[in-house]
């Protein structure tokens, strides 16, 4: 009995000891959370890219996006991120010069609604991962909501809300700052107008669910050749429980099943929720259809196509046709530094390779040709085809755009235009891959952003409300905004060309095309309806 008790008690005395030692293991946690912190999914890769102008997060509902928001913007005060070994060169937080931030600094933090988003949100958050005592004093605006966060160090966060007028954000100079969703695109240029004097920088975390801008404006450049925006992009299930998260694979399943499935590739990868009706969700910015820039053969024959606007650049790509015929899109010109006909048909003689002494010619007349002439490097531009739009003429003069593009030696043939859905399917069919293996009979060059951009953002249009879209179903077209390389491509594939028609049209002109002044020649005439069967 004796010896049954004995044994009793130094089972509580060690059950007592591993009590203390978890509750003093949680106090030392909870004191100093963030040095605990362990980042989930591309998390890490956000926080080492602290050198980027502009950072975006794009993440699902509760994918952890606001908690590396948080957790980055107590580092950013604090100079260092306490979670990583003093020999990570990542510890040291970095102006995007590569200078070592400075202590003290100044930061700021954007959210939609004072009262929601920081009273139940951000506050938290930032109280919960903040060592203790970084965090000196917290001081509310005239509504007792948290505005400004003092820390011991002398460093600063201060907090701003869409809600407030844009002229809160002017005036601002600091070192960093964070906006906890999409903000309106007025409110970021003033927070990254106020970073200049100290080259900080901004971040984003956002499930997008609004502020089309951003996807257009950032997300389309992001992660490109110099690039100044750096993407990333969370999902729910970074945060699952078997991925090192907090939350369970039945929970989330169960969150997601009864969402529309255009909100749910929202809420759950972070999708833009603009882009859900996308007319080619299966282009993607990666291989095969989007690839490195490269040379290619000489003898695949090449397309010109031009889309002009009033308003807007005009829209010049080219495209080759390789002897199995995929089309390579290889190069384009879309500048507003081109205001006039004349600029961009002596940018596309460049581009092609054409030489033109400069010394004799003169800007100042309008009349005046440059003397293209052919080199070794000069291009064979098999065809030219522009919108018939080209074809309206000008109010004063009577003359229109396609004859102005003829006296730069850029003899164009109209596009054809019939039957603008079969257009559109034409390009969803050289969009199909009929296994893992195959080509898609396009593919763009990493070069050409502009067709990128109007891949990513061209989309299916809706009715002005839901109830129209209960009643009438989808709408059956696009959106007419992002189209102008789209148009060009539909007019490339109906137009039917392929390989070896263009190697025949070539072969028939190519004798005169050694004229060293053949820009003053048409490359052929009438439509081009002799090489479309």
């Amino acid at each position: 009995m004796e010896q049954t008790k004995a044994s009793e008690l130094a089972e509580y005395a060690r059950l007592k000891d591993l009590y203390m030692r978890v509750k003093q293991l949680r106090e030392t946690v909870s004191s100093n959370k963030i040095a605990y912190y362990k980042p989930i999914g591309q998390q890490a890769e956000f926080h080492a890219a602290s050198t980027a102008e502009v950072r975006l997060v794009l993440g699902g509902n509760r994918s952890g996006k606001t908690t590396s928001g948080a957790v980055e913007a107590i580092a950013h005060a604090l100079g260092y991120r306490p979670w990583l070994p003093e020999s990570d060169p990542n510890r040291i937080v970095r102006l995007c010069n590569g200078d070592p931030i400075p202590v003290p600094n100044i930061g700021r933090i954007a959210v939609q609604n004072f009262e929601v988003n920081v009273v139940q949100t951000l506050d938290a958050k930032l109280l919960e991962w903040a060592p203790k005592g970084a965090i000196k004093h917290v001081k509310p605006n005239a509504r007792g909501v948290p505005s400004r966060y003092d820390f011991a160090n002398g460093s600063v966060i201060y907090m701003l809300s869409y809600e407030q007028d844009d002229d809160a954000v002017e005036g601002f100079n600091g070192h960093w700052a964070w906006c906890d969703e999409p903000p309106p695109q007025r409110k970021f240029n003033g927070l990254r107008r106020g970073l200049i004097d100290f080259e900080g920088h901004i971040w984003l975390t956002m499930t997008p669910l609004s502020e089309p801008w951003i996807n257009e404006t950032l997300f389309s450049q992001a992660n490109q050749p110099n690039s100044h925006v750096r993407a990333f992009s969370y999902s729910i299930w970074d945060n699952c429980i078997d991925n090192g998260g907090t939350l369970s694979r039945t929970a989330i399943s169960s969150f997601l099943k009864d969402l529309p499935e255009a909100e749910r590739q929202t809420r759950e990868k972070g999708q833009f929720l603009h882009l859900a009706g996308l007319v080619y969700p299966e282009w993607s910015a990666r291989p095969p259809y989007w690839i490195p820039a490269r040379e290619l053969p000489e003898s695949w024959p090449r397309v010109c196509l031009i889309d002009p606007h009033p308003r807007k650049p005009i829209a010049v790509m080219w495209a080759a046709c390789s002897p199995d015929n995929i089309w390579h899109i290889y190069r384009t010109l879309y500048d507003n530094k081109y205001k006039t006909v004349r600029d961009v048909a002596i940018a596309m003689k460049a581009a092609e390779g054409w030489y033109w002494d400069k010394e004799r010619y003169d800007s100042r007349f309008d009349d005046h040709v440059p003397d293209f002439r052919r080199t070794d490097r000069t291009e064979n531009i098999v065809l030219t085809i522009i919108d018939t739009s080209a074809n309206e003429p000008e109010r004063v003069s009577g003359s229109n755009i396609a004859e102005e593009f003829a006296k730069f030696g850029i003899f164009c043939q109209d596009a054809y235009k019939r039957n603008y859905d079969a257009g559109i399917l034409s390009i969803r069919e050289a969009l199909k891959l009929e296994n893992e293996w195959s080509q898609p009979g396009i593919v763009v060059h990493d070069c050409c952003t502009p067709v990128k951009q109007n891949f990513q953002n061209f989309v299916w249009d809706k009715w002005g409300s839901s109830k129209q879209a209960q009643v009438k179903g989808d709408k059956q077209a696009p959106v007419k905004f992002n189209d102008d390389f789209i148009d060009l491509i539909r007019y490339l594939f109906q137009a039917r060309l392929n390989y070896h028609m263009l190697r025949q049209t070539w072969t028939t002109t190519r004798g005169r095309d050694d004229d060293e002044s053949d820009h003053k020649r048409p490359q052929r005439t009438g439509r081009y309806t002799s090489v479309r069967r």
